[in-house]
């Protein structure tokens, strides 16, 4: 018996809501999650109107973004773990939670591989010009008015340093990179022989985003730092899309002031049809539907990460817990 529930469930088990099985694909198995001594609600997708109802009387939450407010927590009086499936957990009021007296555990690390490769695949792309549309012209004219790059001897500045910036910087430098890494305490993470941002913004020939979301990072790049980097530079984002002040980036694009850009994570997703993005006049820009995370391989390892979770809590040692602090957010594994 699970020690955490000895006394409060000798005889039922606690009930658990999966909030978006779909999310995770049918060629990813559920069954050891069906295997823990839980009373499960597995759902498709959940609406965010739908979240109250579905959560009534759980004890346990589960998926990739739940939005969780104080008001929520206030309704939801039996809930005692919320389980992201996701790294970022800035889709829970963490401070609610804490007075809720709710655990917060995320998943880190089980798409370490698969956004790294999928930051390289957008690189490559911008270096291609992989979306530029068919020509008819010679192709000489066509590669001059916009020129493919090599990597090999360009420089990479990174900024968040974690687990999937270190895999970034690695595979990188197989192509022969030069790789910086801005110093950005609010990023999260601390290296040794970091440069400060505004270095890395005006050395950078590409620019890779792999900091958490955090009040201090939102908007970490804006018109100001697009002030800072190179006419050639081009920005890179596979984790947040509000560490992007997205406007100024439009700007930026359109008025040349940067190379470009590809993004595979927006502010808002699914974006409006007026995100200033999704503009047909905003050039040189590649977007991808927040796909980096979806390896078959990283969405087994994520199903893996949940059950360990579980598991843990079920103990009574909760495992990758997300404590808030009064001087900020601790985030169990970093991104």
């Amino acid at each position: 018996m699970h020690k955490v529930w000895m006394d409060s469930y000798l005889e039922k088990y606690p009930r658990a809501v999966f909030l978006d099985t779909d999310w995770y694909g049918p060629d990813v198995s559920l069954d050891g999650l069906k295997t823990l001594p839980l009373d499960w609600a597995f759902y498709p997708d959940t609406l965010s109107s739908e979240m109250l109802e579905r959560l009534k009387g759980a004890q346990i939450a589960i998926g990739k973004s739940p939005h969780f407010t104080r008001e929520m927590f206030a309704a939801l009086p039996d809930l005692k773990l919320i389980c992201v499936a996701s790294t970022g957990v800035n889709c829970v009021d963490l401070h609610a939670a804490r007075e809720a007296g709710v655990t917060v555990c995320n998943t880190p690390s089980y798409c370490t591989f698969s956004v790294a490769q999928h930051t390289m695949l957008l690189m490559l792309a911008l270096s291609v010009n992989y979306l530029g549309e068919a020509r008819t012209e010679a192709p000489s004219r066509y590669f001059y008015g916009y020129p493919v790059r090599e990597l090999r001897e360009k420089t990479l500045g990174i900024v968040g340093f974690g687990n999937i910036g270190r895999e970034v910087a690695r595979l990188s430098m197989a192509f022969g990179m030069k790789v910086l890494v801005a110093e950005h305490t609010e990023s999260g993470h601390s290296v040794r022989d970091a440069l400060p941002l505004e270095v890395v913004l005006q050395e950078a020939d590409y620019l890779t985003l792999h900091a958490p979301l955090t009040p201090a990072t939102r908007h970490l790049i804006s018109k100001n730092e697009f002030s800072l980097m190179k006419n050639s530079a081009c920005l890179i984002n596979t984790s947040r899309g509000s560490l992007i002040q997205e406007h100024d980036l439009a700007e930026a694009l359109k008025e040349g002031i940067i190379g470009g850009a590809a993004l595979d994570v927006l502010s808002e997703e699914p974006p409006p049809p007026d995100h200033p993005l999704l503009h047909p006049d905003v050039p040189n820009l590649i977007l991808t539907p927040h796909i980096a995370w979806s390896s078959k391989e990283a969405r087994m390892r994520l199903i893996q990460s949940i059950e360990q979770n579980l598991v843990a809590f079920l103990d009574g040692n909760p495992l990758n817990e997300v404590v808030v602090e009064d001087a900020g957010t601790q985030i169990a594994g970093v991104l």
